[in-house]
């Protein structure tokens, strides 16, 4: 969750694995996406996928079969318009067969501010 201070644009993400072991997706066409959600309605609960819809896919952060075995590290640079007072998720989504695990990435966002 994150609430946006002032009127900007997200111009790049990058993301690193961090876990101890390396990424570990065994099944063709499974996925571990990235996503951006803005949240519809700030009175609604931050845990339900309901309050939230699709603000934009951060598709070179995605993890697939090729990652296993690695622990990498993924850019995105693009382009997402984001408004002061917004509120933001961004969320790992797994696709196919890929199981629940404690792995961990860590996410880093750079911010362009608009005049």
């Amino acid at each position: 969750m994150f609430q946006v201070p002032f009127d900007c644009k997200l111009i790049k993400a990058q993301m690193k694995w961090i876990h101890a072991t390396p990424v570990n997706i065994p099944l063709a066409n499974s996925t571990w996406d990235v996503n951006i959600y803005s949240m519809t309605n700030p009175a609604l609960s931050t845990t339900q996928t309901s309050s939230y819809s699709l603000l934009a896919n951060l598709p070179t952060l995605s993890l697939t079969t090729t990652d296993t075995g690695t622990f990498p590290s993924k850019t995105w640079d693009g382009i997402v318009n984001l408004q002061a007072g917004q509120i933001i998720n961004i969320s790992g989504v797994e696709n196919g067969g890929i199981g629940t695990d404690d792995a961990e990435m860590e996410l880093y966002l750079l911010f362009e501010e608009l005049f």
